[in-house]
C-alpha cells in the first residue's frame, strides 16, 4: 500500500484504531525532515548542540545549573520514542530548560555522523566507561560541580520524567531515599544508578545496595564485565564478597572458568577465594588437573602455596612422555624456580635427542631453567646458537638465553651479598669472571643487565630516587651496545623501551637524556604504528622536551587510535593527558609519574 493511501485510508486498514496516532507522529517526522527542525520541536527541551563536554561542565559551573545527559544510540527504539513523546512535549520543555543544561551524547558510531557527534566520540567513549552505560536510554545528572547525583535507565512517560529531574536537583529527596534504602524495594536498573552516585560519597551504602542488586539480578548475569567489576570494587562488603565466591565456586567446574580469569584474579588478595582456589586444586586428579582450563587457572594463582604444592605434586606424577605434552611443558616453565621440579628439568632434558631439543616447545622450556638455573641448556644457546635461533626464528634467541644464564650463575650470588652489605657490586671483578669463559660481548652485555638490577633495586626497593639516571644510563648502554636501540626486541627482561622511557618522563631531569629516550620512541611508533601505549609515551617525551604543539598533536592521534580500537582506559587517559598539556601542565611531577 502507498504511504498516503494508508494516511488517507478511512477505516478499510485493519490498524484503523492507530491511525490517529500514528498520523501524528509521522506529519511531525515529515516536518522535522522537511525543515530539519529536530524531533522533540520547539516547545519540547532545548539541547546544546555545539559546545563541547569540557564546555558544557565549565558553563555550569559558571551558571551554578545542573546537567541533564541523555545517552542514546542511533538504533535504540525507546531513544527515538523519548525523542517524539517526551522531549517535545511543552510541559517537559520548561520543567527541563530552565534547570540543566541538556545535552545528548551519541554513544554508538556510525558512518553518517556529523562532524559534531564525532567530536563527541571521546566524551562519549568516556561517559560509557566511567558510568558503565549498557541500558539505553541511559539519564545522567550532575550538580554544577561536574558531580553525577543521578542515573536512571529506560523510557519514560513525561510525569515521571518530570519528577525525575526535580530528584536530581533535590539533595534532601536523594539522601532521604537512600537512608530508607531497603533490600528487595527498588528496581535493579535503579540499584545501579544509586551504586554509581554514592560509590564514592557513602562506600558503605553502595555496597549494601550493591550486595542487594548483586542477589537479586539473574544467576547468568554475574558473568558479565560490569557486574564482575562490582563485585570487586565492593568487595569488602560481606555479602557482596559471598556472592562473589558462590559463583567461583560454581564456575570452577563450569567451561566458563577462562572466562573468569581476570575476574577471580582481581579478588586474589581475599582469604575466601585462596581458600576456594586451592582447594579446587587440592581435589584434582592427574587427568583433571591437566584439562587446559585447570591448567590455565593454576598458571594465574600460582602464588597461592597450596596450589603451588597441587602443581608440584602434578609434576612430579607425570611420566616423561606426558611432560613433553606442550601445554604441560609451558605449565612446569612456570614453576622453574622450585629445586624438586629442576631436578625433573634437568633429568627430562638430559634424555631429549637431538631431534627433540630442536623444537620451539622444547628450547623454550630448556630456556627457561636456563634462566632458573644457570646451567641447564647453556652448552646448547653458546655452542649451538645459530641453530637454536633457526627453530625460534629470532637471532636473539640464544644470545638472550646465554646472558640470563649468567646473570643467575655470576651475578645473582653477588647481588645478593651486596643487599646484605648494602655496597654496590664489584663490576670489574664480575666482568673478569664472565670474560673467562664467554668473552668480552657477553662480560659487557652482562653487567650492563646486572648494572640495570643494581640501580632499579635501589630506585624501588629502597626508594632511592636519585639513583634512576645511572638506571637510565645502564639502560642506554645496553641498547646501544646490543645494537637495539630502537624496537628488535624487549630482551625478556620486562623493561623494554617503552617502559624505560615512560618511567624516564617522570624522573629523569637532564634534557640529553631525555632526548635520547625520545628518539627511541619516535623509532619505536614507526616501526609499531598501531599501539597505542608507545604513541602515548611518545607524546608525552615530546611534551616534556619542550615540543608543546607535537606533543599535542601526537596525543590527539592517541586518542582517536583509542577509540578506534575501543579501549575504555586510553579513551580516558588520552582524554586526561589532552587537557593537561593544554594547560601547560607540569603532569610529570604528579605522584601517578614519580612511582
Amino acid at each position: 500500500m502507498h504511504l498516503f493511501a494508508f494516511l488517507t485510508d478511512n477505516g478499510k486498514n485493519k490498524y484503523n484504531k492507530m491511525n490517529k496516532i500514528i498520523d501524528q507522529k509521522i506529519i511531525l517526522l515529515f516536518a522535522t525532515l522537511v525543515t530539519g527542525i529536530s524531533t522533540y520541536g520547539q516547545t519540547g527541551i532545548r539541547f546544546e548542540k555545539t559546545l563541547s563536554w569540557k564546555q558544557i561542565l565549565d558553563k555550569a559551573k559558571t551558571e551554578n545549573r545542573y546537567i541533564f545527559v541523555d545517552c542514546y544510540a542511533t538504533w535504540c527504539a525507546p531513544c527515538k520514542m523519548m525523542d517524539m513523546d517526551v522531549y517535545s512535549q511543552q510541559k517537559v520543555g520548561e520543567a527541563y530548560n530552565s534547570a540543566f543544561i541538556n545535552v545528548k551524547v551519541q554513544i554508538d558510531k556510525t558512518k553518517t555522523d556529523d562532524a559534531q557527534t564525532q567530536s563527541w566520540y571521546s566524551s562519549a567513549a568516556l561517559l560509557e566507561y566511567t558510568y558503565h552505560i549498557e541500558a539505553l536510554p541511559m539519564f545522567l545528572f550532575f550538580d554544577p560541580e561536574g558531580r553525577m547525583v543521578l542515573q536512571r535507565s529506560g523510557a519514560m512517560e513525561p510525569v515521571a520524567f518530570i519528577q525525575l529531574g526535580r530528584d536530581a536537583r533535590n539533595p534532601d529527596i536523594l539522601s532521604y531515599n537512600a537512608r530508607k534504602f531497603q533490600p528487595g524495594k527498588l528496581d535493579t536498573a535503579e540499584e545501579r544508578g544509586l551504586i554509581n552516585v554514592y560509590a564514592t560519597s557513602d562506600r558503605e551504602l553502595a555496597g549494601r545496595i550493591a550486595a542487594d542488586y548483586l542477589s537479586r539480578i539473574p544467576k547468568d548475569q554475574l558473568s558479565k564485565e560490569v557486574n564482575g567489576r562490582m563485585m570487586v570494587q565492593f568487595s569488602e562488603n560481606p555479602q557482596v564478597l559471598a556472592i562473589a565466591v558462590n559463583y567461583i565456586r560454581e564456575c570452577l567446574n563450569h567451561p566458563v572458568i577462562q572466562q573468569n580469569l581476570a575476574f577471580i584474579y582481581a579478588l586474589k588478595k581475599q582469604p575466601q577465594i585462596e581458600t576456594v582456589v586451592t582447594g579446587h586444586f587440592e581435589k584434582l586428579g592427574q587427568q583433571e588437573f591437566a584439562d587446559t582450563a585447570n591448567l590455565k587457572l593454576a598458571t594465574n594463582f600460582l602464588f597461592y602455596p597450596g596450589v603451588k604444592r597441587a602443581a608440584i605434586k602434578y609434576t612430579r606424577e607425570l611420566s616423561y612422555q606426558n611432560i613433553g605434552v606442550v601445554a604441560n611443558l609451558s605449565f612446569i616453565s612456570r614453576l622453574d624456580n622450585e629445586p624438586e621440579v629442576q631436578s625433573i628439568a634437568g633429568k627430562y632434558i638430559v634424555q631429549l635427542t637431538q631431534r627433540e631439543i630442536y623444537t620451539k616447545p622444547s628450547l623454550n622450556f630448556i630456556a627457561a631453567f636456563t634462566r632458573s638455573t644457570g646451567s641447564v641448556g647453556m652448552d646448547i644457546f653458546y655452542n649451538h646458537a645459530k641453530r637454536a635461533n633457526a627453530v625460534i626464528g629470532s637471532n636473539e634467541f640464544a644470545r638472550n638465553q646465554v646472558i640470563f644464564g649468567l646473570l643467575k650463575k655470576e651475578f645473582e650470588p653477588v647481588f645478593t651479598q651486596s643487599k646484605q652489605s648494602g655496597q654496590e657490586p664489584d663490576w670489574q671483578t664480575l666482568s673478569g669472571n664472565i670474560k673467562k669463559n664467554y668473552g668480552s660481548y657477553y662480560a659487557e652485555v652482562t653487567v650492563d643487565y646486572a648494572r640495570m638490577n643494581w640501580f632499579l633495586y635501589l630506585c624501588r626497593d629502597k626508594k632511592l630516587s636519585q639513583h634512576f639516571p645511572k638506571y637510565l644510563n645502564a639502560a642506554i648502554t645496553k641498547m646501544q651496545r646490543l645494537r637495539n636501540d630502537t624496537v628488535a626486541s624487549s630482551i625478556g627482561d620486562n623493561f623494554n623501551l617503552n617502559n624505560i622511557a615512560y618511567a624516564a618522563f617522570g624522573h629523569i631531569e637532564d634534557l640529553g637524556q631525555l632526548k635520547v629516550v625520545t628518539n627511541w620512541m619516535q623509532e619505536v611508533t614507526r616501526r609499531n604504528p598501531d599501539n597505542i601505549g608507545d604513541f602515548d609515551t611518545y607524546a608525552c617525551l615530546l611534551y616534556r622536551i619542550g615540543k608543546a604543539d607535537s606533543a599535542l598533536t601526537l596525543e590527539q592521534k592517541t586518542l582517536q587510535m583509542a577509540i578506534a580500537h575501543d579501549d575504555k582506559f586510553m579513551i580516558s587517559h588520552a582524554t586526561i593527558t589532552i587537557e593537561k598539556m593544554k594547560k601547560g601542565e607540569l603532569f610529570w611531577e604528579e605522584k601517578e609519574y614519580q612511582q
